[in-house]
């Protein structure tokens, strides 16, 4: 806590990289905290006595109140969103509980993004952190493979260090977008390319569908940002992978998921009728925070989907946002989409700092792939993609930034926020 009470930049690269390690709680005096929790905690604390030091220490600032500005409406109307949905909850415990780890702590990171980073060194300092979490999930999940000897088995599918593949696959996908942003817009293109290929292949080896598509349509969408001639080459690659994936894996994780007549596809459109219905049941509030389970496999599951009763979310976005926090929170979903896309097509297209078309390119991506995996999965409702949500909102949030003197985007910037300031020791002027 002191090290970053003395150095407030290193706090959200920390907190980005323990994302991937969150559902490996610590227990203290008999409850249990992720190592994200703990972070964001700790987090709080450190500034709480980086602020108190300022105002009577003399300390040299290092914090900067955040302007006014359009997305506290957003957050405050999220959390109005999340207390609402406390009312119809049958199970309060556990909407208390992804109150706190969905809505309330993820605003805490976008607050401390917007009273921490002052610099668009930081900026891609915390993409490249971003990157290095993706990077290490992946090397995780191969070193798995590796000692279970099924490295170059097709039919298994990389978790580690999730609990799933899938949601390996959906914390990949924001990270692969961050570093294809830096390979086509930042300046050390090429470690940005070696680490895309990584975490690309990775996704791969989760066998996700869902996830293929998403990262697909974002490198697609990104190309096109690039050149015309750039997406082209995109999508003969992707088109090699998808003829590569039916060559090789079976046709139950490939061409049958696409069939709505049977399997994933048949079981999507059950979901999508029984969270349906529960709308119609449940039209203004939703049915609460982690709620869904409980309803459906005990008033909503179709006769037919009896053999995969313990169905946790509806696996489309728009339903998700409706359900969990009702017709308040599925309208902030839609003015958060909005916000991201105006936003980081203007900072694109109309650069002011040195990191805003990586930062754009970053945002647009993880916009992508929320929008197209999260068609058919999860897209906000676990800790790593709230956290990683809000970052995005919060970095395009922050007013126009300046760049220090050693340039902004190097694989050196991941380490920066780390360093020493030139020319004064640990209280200096950040």
């Amino acid at each position: 806590m002191l090290s970053v009470a003395f150095q407030p930049r290193i706090l959200v690269p920390m907190l980005l990289l323990s994302l991937p390690f969150y559902l490996h709680p610590t227990n203290i005096r008999g409850s249990e905290f992720s190592i994200t929790e703990l972070a964001i905690i700790g987090g709080v604390s450190a500034l709480g006595l980086r602020a108190a030091g300022e105002r009577f220490a003399g300390w040299q600032p290092a914090l900067a109140l955040p302007r006014p500005h359009p997305t506290d409406l957003l957050a405050a109307a999220f959390l109005v969103g999340g207390l609402l949905a406390l009312a119809p909850s049958e199970y309060p415990k556990q909407s208390l509980r992804e109150l706190r780890w969905l809505i309330i702590e993820p605003i805490l990171v976008f607050y401390m993004i917007r009273i921490t980073v002052r610099g668009s060194e930081q900026v891609v300092g915390l993409m490249w952190a971003l990157v290095a979490a993706g990077l290490i999930a992946t090397v995780c999940s191969w070193l798995t493979l590796v000692q279970t000897g099924t490295l170059l088995d097709p039919a298994v599918r990389a978790m580690v260090p999730y609990l799933s593949p899938n949601h390996l696959a959906l914390f990949l996908e924001r990270a692969g977008a961050a570093a294809l942003a830096i390979a086509l817009f930042g300046r050390t293109r090429w470690v940005g390319w070696l680490s895309f290929l990584t975490v690309a292949l990775g996704i791969i080896r989760t066998l996700s569908a869902g996830a293929w598509l998403g990262l697909g349509a974002c490198s697609l969408i990104l190309l096109v940002l690039r050149s015309r001639r750039w997406a082209l080459v995109a999508a003969v690659a992707i088109a090699a992978v998808i003829a590569g994936a039916l060559v090789i894996l079976p046709a139950e994780r490939t061409i049958d998921r696409l069939n709505p007549a049977t399997g994933t596809g048949l079981f999507r459109l059950e979901i999508w009728s029984s969270s349906l219905q529960m709308l119609a049941d449940h039209p203004l509030l939703g049915v609460g925070l982690d709620n869904y389970l409980y309803l459906y496999r005990s008033d909503y599951i179709l006769p037919q989907a009896w053999e995969e009763p313990n169905i946790s979310h509806p696996h489309n976005w728009v339903l998700q946002f409706w359900l969990e926090l009702g017709l308040l929170g599925l309208l902030v979903g839609f003015a958060s989409v909005v916000f991201i896309a105006r936003t980081a097509h203007r900072k694109f297209h109309y650069p002011v700092s040195p990191s805003d078309r990586p930062l754009a390119a970053m945002c647009l991506g993880n916009l992508v792939v929320f929008l197209v995996h999260g068609s058919v999965d999860n897209s906000y409702f676990l800790v790593d993609l709230a956290v990683v949500w809000w970052v995005v909102i919060g970095l395009l949030a922050l007013p126009p930034l300046t760049h220090g003197e050693e340039g902004f985007d190097r694989m050196g910037d991941l380490i920066e926020p780390f360093r020493e300031p030139v020319g004064g020791g640990a209280l200096s002027e950040q």
